[in-house]
């Protein structure tokens, strides 16, 4: 994971928490989804989720040992996350729960994908980023110029067939939350038959062409 971004997290959450847990969390993550143990990316992702309800809540000394699911109304209440954003962590903890090696032992198969874990794996750092309020350093996002990137995703002819969108520059980023040079997972809202990706403060806007980017897809 990139120094820079390990940095950033560590500046903004040192102060307020035990920080080196979202460092261990965000590695393992990493790691799981370079060996294609999508359940264990998912596993991390909502015990990411978890502690940093636990954050938001620390002044609550009852909810310590206890699991995000009987404490999520007061962590909305508090939370820093849009509404739709935090539909998504309800989600994620809730996926958890049923999918099979995710949360609990089980004869059965894990069907989560490798592109759904990988868009859990962006949307659990873009809940860290909007919690802390962190600034994300201008090359720190630069996934797609890693080993990893370079070996498994490509340019895509279409948006239809892309999984991801690298964002360029453009002027106008700031006006809609989007940082240069950072991927961004594509959503596709089926019952609108829009595709999208969430920008950085949660919120919903279009990636192609109304900014400028390179859409992806597994090679």
């Amino acid at each position: 994971m990139n120094a820079k971004y390990l940095q950033a997290i560590k500046n903004a959450t040192e102060k307020v928490s035990n920080y080196n847990n979202y460092i261990v969390l965000l590695s393992r993550m990493e790691t799981l989804l370079q060996h294609n143990d999508f359940s264990g990316v998912l596993h991390t992702s909502a015990s990411i989720i978890e502690t940093i309800a636990k954050d938001v809540l620390k002044s609550n000394s009852n909810i310590r040992n206890k699991s995000l699911g009987s404490f999520i109304d007061s962590y909305k209440k508090k939370s820093n996350l849009s509404a739709e954003l935090f539909d998504v962590v309800k989600k994620i903890y809730e996926r958890r729960n049923i999918e099979p090696l995710s949360g609990h032992g089980s004869i059965e198969t894990s069907n989560i994908s490798k592109e759904e874990a990988l868009i859990v794996y962006e949307v659990t750092k873009m809940i860290i980023n909007i919690e802390f309020n962190i600034t994300i350093p201008k090359d720190s996002e630069i996934q797609f110029n890693s080993p990893f990137f370079q070996s498994e995703y490509t340019d895509a002819e279409s948006i239809e067939e892309s999984i991801l969108w690298l964002a360029g520059e453009d002027e106008n980023s700031k006006y809609f939350d989007i940082t240069p040079f950072r991927v961004y997972a594509i959503i596709y809202i089926k019952y609108e038959e829009e595709y999208y990706i969430m920008n950085d403060k949660g919120g919903l806007t279009h990636p192609f062409p109304v900014h400028n980017g390179y859409l992806l897809k597994r090679r």
